[in-house]
């Protein structure tokens, strides 16, 4: 069809070209009016208006749909209501947690949710009215479930409506949240009462710590790097005899001999503040020299690394009591009296003394150069080993006289007679001796390990007391319920008179030039009474 006349008008949305508008005439020519645009105009918007709410009430529909489904999958639970309590909607989650179906929820007032005690109530009524006051608020409080229990929740309201009064509030149940809580906060009371009794612990311990510091019986100080004493207790005024503050302040050395002032400067000076130091030191105190046990330690403290504490023993009676000993032990070299001396000297503690002088005098051995005092200090050592042997044999057999019973477990004499033998035969071959045994293994016994002392002793004894070239003879005779073990040897025998004392302490048969303490026998009798046994000595007929 011909187009006669028409009128177009652009459109125009937000600045951009959207398209053309216009009027056409097929039958005629004509000049259209200048009111004309203004038709196409409201032509082209009552279209434009009328596309756009199509699309907002898709969008509506959309957000719609969109809101219903976060308000249904919501996990906490979310109530519409009026401000006087009326439940509008509730989404699922709200009758999961209060415990209804959603028609028994919508008949509910919100007073219904809370507990009955007032203070829920007046909650309730107070957040309603801060609600509509700010607009929103939050807090915690407590809902009932229909199954009588309680939940603690926490509540967020604010308001949908403000002309009609509608409001929102989303509920979280916190009930484990609060638990938690709950359980932090007894473990923070815990650990607050656990602090409390540490603290007070380490109150007790610092009160006692100062009590033994000042009334220890033994003077305490600390020196600093120049090694002044920076400190100290009533105990060591009371050793150098010095009021405290006239000596705080001074150096060790003043205290000290010039023997040990030298001792300290030599040899213990340069290192007191990096390890232990153990020693005797002499000091001269109101002009009276009196000997101390000096023990030291460094603090390693961070902010005073260099501070030594020390400890000072007033050793001069000890240390007098010693040489008194000394010239007691002298005099009673010559008699009989020697087991007497060393009951005594057991009971004041002799081992730790000789093993501190073979300990020293090891250490001498191994720095010393000369030879003649490497002999010297040699003599010392074996001496002093041979004094260890006594104190320790003798406080064995004290141990064992002290013992009542033994811890008896399964064994085989046989091994343990074929280990003693095994230990023995260097010995025997000095002497150019054989040991000759029959031993049908096994021999099960019960019996405490230490029974190897026994046979041990006995083999000494036999190798000891035997003419070089010849031989013994170990044999083991069952009876019904028990072991005889017999060691036969070519010693010179023993007469009638001494058989009944042997195996008493510090007696032995023959003396001679053998080596011994006399407690070897007293040990082995002992032994064997403790596992129901005996021990006994024979002639051996055959010589």
């Amino acid at each position: 069809m011909d187009i006669e006349s028409a009128q177009i008008m652009p459109v125009h949305v937000e600045n951009q070209l959207v398209g053309f508008i216009g009027v056409v005439s097929a039958t005629k020519n004509k000049n259209w009016p200048s009111y004309s645009d203004g038709l196409l105009r409201i032509l082209f918007d009552s279209i434009f208006n009328a596309k756009e709410r199509g699309k907002t009430y898709m969008m509506l529909d959309n957000t719609m749909h969109l809101y219903r489904s976060l308000f249904d999958r919501s996990n906490d639970a979310i109530l519409i209501h009026s401000s006087e309590g009326t439940i509008i909607d509730a989404n699922r989650s709200a009758c999961k947690i209060i415990g209804c179906s959603h028609s028994d929820i919508l008949s509910m007032k919100i007073a219904d949710l809370y507990p009955h005690e007032s203070e829920y109530m007046a909650q309730s009524q107070s957040a309603i009215q801060k609600t509509l006051n700010e607009g929103s608020t939050r807090f915690e409080s407590k809902i009932k479930h229909m199954n009588d229990s309680v939940i603690d929740v926490e509540i967020s309201s604010s308001v949908l409506d403000k002309e009609n009064s509608i409001m929102l509030s989303i509920v979280r149940d916190i009930t484990e949240r609060k638990s938690s809580e709950l359980e932090l906060e007894n473990y923070r009371k815990h650990l607050g009462e656990i602090v409390d009794q540490r603290t007070s612990e380490l109150q007790t311990a610092n009160s006692w710590v100062s009590a033994l510091y000042d009334n220890a019986p033994i003077g305490i100080g600390v020196l600093n790097k120049d090694l002044e004493l920076i400190d100290l207790n009533k105990g060591m005024a009371e050793i150098t005899g010095i009021p405290r503050e006239n000596i705080v302040g001074k150096s060790l050395f003043s205290i000290c001999t010039e023997e040990s002032s030298r001792y300290l400067d030599s040899d213990l000076g340069p290192d007191i503040h990096e390890k232990q130091f153990s020693t005797e030191l002499h000091w001269v105190c109101n002009k009276k020299h009196i000997c101390i046990q000096f023990n030291s330690q460094p603090l390693g403290l961070k902010d005073s690394p260099q501070k030594v504490i020390f400890t000072a023993q007033d050793i001069t009676r000890r240390k007098q009591a010693e040489i008194a000993l000394k010239d007691y032990a002298d005099q009673l070299e010559k008699s009989n009296e020697m087991k007497d001396l060393f009951t005594d000297i057991m009971r004041h503690d002799l081992l730790n003394p000789a093993n501190i002088v073979k300990g020293f005098t090891d250490v001498l051995i191994k720095k010393e150069k000369e030879e003649k005092k490497i002999h010297f200090l040699s003599k010392i050592r074996d001496n002093t080993e041979r004094l260890i042997d006594m104190i320790e044999n003798a406080a064995y057999l004290s141990k064992l006289e002290s013992t009542e019973t033994l811890e008896l477990q399964k064994m085989d004499l046989g091994r343990i007679l074929t280990s003693c033998i095994s230990e023995m035969v260097p010995l025997a071959e000095n002497k150019n001796m054989d040991i000759i045994h029959d031993l049908q293994q096994p021999y099960p016994l019960k019996a405490n390990p230490i029974i190897k002392e026994v046979f041990i002793n006995l083999l000494s004894n036999a190798i000891k007391y035997s003419p070089s070239e010849s031989s013994i003879h170990i044999g083991v005779q069952e009876n019904d319920s028990s072991f005889k073990v017999m060691i036969k040897d070519r010693g010179s025998g023993i007469a009638d008179d001494d058989k009944t004392y042997i195996f008493n302490r510090f007696n032995r048969a023959q003396k001679g030039s053998i080596k011994g303490t006399g407690l070897g026998l007293a040990i082995v009798k002992r032994i064997v009474d403790l596992h129901g046994g005996s021990v006994g000595v024979e002639d051996n007929p055959q010589g």
